[in-house]
C-alpha cells in the first residue's frame, strides 16, 4: 500500500510538472477560483484539454 502511495504521489508531481510547462497562466488563473485547488484545477486542464475541447 505504501508502495501504491508513493507512487500516485511521484505521478502527481509529474502531471503538476507537464501542467506547469504547458498551461501554467490557465493553471494559475484557476487556482484563484475559491475552493479549487491544486488537483482539481490539474483535472479540469486535463479533461478539457487547456479549455480547447470544452
Amino acid at each position: 500500500m505504501r508502495q501504491l502511495d508513493k507512487e500516485v504521489k511521484t505521478l502527481e508531481e509529474k502531471l503538476l510538472l507537464s501542467v506547469k510547462e504547458s498551461h501554467r497562466d490557465l493553471f494559475t488563473r484557476i487556482k484563484t477560483i475559491p475552493v479549487i485547488g491544486r488537483k482539481i484545477a490539474i483535472m479540469l486542464i486535463v479533461q478539457t484539454g487547456g479549455f480547447e475541447c470544452f
